[in-house]
């Protein structure tokens, strides 16, 4: 393939959803319409601490579906890396195309550019026509850390670590809803939903609300503390771990009557850098279910 084509391919996808369609194989075809895409499923929350009662730790949930779910084995070793960006996902139907579609990940490219949290918030942000859909936790070896919103193309918003040295993201949000990321999704949600003629009682709307609900249960248990009072980050734990609405696990929830997919929390960890220790708990892929008992690796 020559540089043009692999450049084409890598856009293809973004290029016919700005339009509104999802499947390339109808897009062609005489007299065809776009077509809503299902509605989203939930994907996940991380929490950073840079100090806590276990010390520095990353909190992490994975939701997705269960069907093709395969448990992770036990990892052989991990090493800290110069620089953590992890990611949740958090995409829109419908958004406004940018003026250029680049075919590489920026988020890729700023691991070879940078090995800091400013470095690679600098980078993001200079670069932030070129991704989205997804907000992004940085932190780097010397404990500084950030949050990036970034569900649109157009928009990005960051936020930095709290009074405690913590810093969260969850999918599918945005936290400030006066910031013009938020007013932007919002316009773009409605006119997803008045373009497919749904209404705002069916399953996206609702999906959209419970999202919110996740993001403001973490957020509280955060912000209370001070640079004063650590964190408690077993209470943090048991927060990722406690099922919905109560806490933050999926449990094979359908929030709405129409809702098609079953939510489902994967898998959970948190791993204190400090201690070099993991805690995870991952859901059996045949019974549906969280065991009881935690999987405990030290590396």
């Amino acid at each position: 393939m020559s540089g043009k084509d692999l450049a084409v391919l890598r856009s293809l996808y973004l290029f016919m959803a700005f339009r509104g369609w999802r499947d390339p194989e109808i897009a062609g075809k005489e007299n065809a319409s776009p077509q809503p895409p299902p509605p989203n499923g939930e994907h996940c929350r991380v929490a950073y601490l840079a100090e806590s009662t276990w010390g520095e730790v990353h909190f992490k949930n994975v939701d997705n579906p269960l069907a093709g779910f395969a448990p992770r084995p036990i990892p052989e070793g991990m090493e800290r890396p110069q620089l953590v960006c992890d990611g949740v996902g958090s995409g829109m139907h419908m958004d406004i195309e940018p003026a250029d579609l680049f075919p590489l990940e920026p988020r890729r490219m700023m691991l070879y550019e940078t090995g800091d949290t400013p470095g690679a918030v600098e980078f993001l942000t200079k670069y932030r026509d070129f991704w989205g859909g997804c907000n992004v936790l940085i932190y780097d070896r010397d404990q500084r850390a950030a949050a990036i919103e970034k569900s649109s193309y157009s928009q990005l918003a960051v936020f930095q670590q709290n009074s405690a040295g913590a810093v969260h993201i969850s999918g599918m949000v945005c936290r400030d809803p006066e910031s013009e990321q938020a007013q932007h999704l919002s316009a773009m949600r409605q006119q997803y939903l008045t373009r497919f003629g749904l209404s705002r009682d069916g399953p996206d709307h609702t999906f959209w609300q419970a999202c919110d609900q996740a993001e403001g249960m973490l957020s509280e248990a955060l912000n209370p503390y001070t640079d004063s009072q650590p964190i408690n980050a077993e209470k943090i734990w048991q927060l990722f771990r406690t099922p919905w609405p109560k806490g933050l696990s999926k449990e094979g929830d359908r929030l709405h009557p129409n809702q098609t997919v079953e939510e489902y929390t994967l898998t959970t960890y948190a791993i204190c850098w400090e201690k070099k220790h993991m805690r995870r708990v991952q859901r059996d892929p045949q019974t549906g279910r969280m065991p009881s008992e935690e999987e405990r690796f030290q590396f």
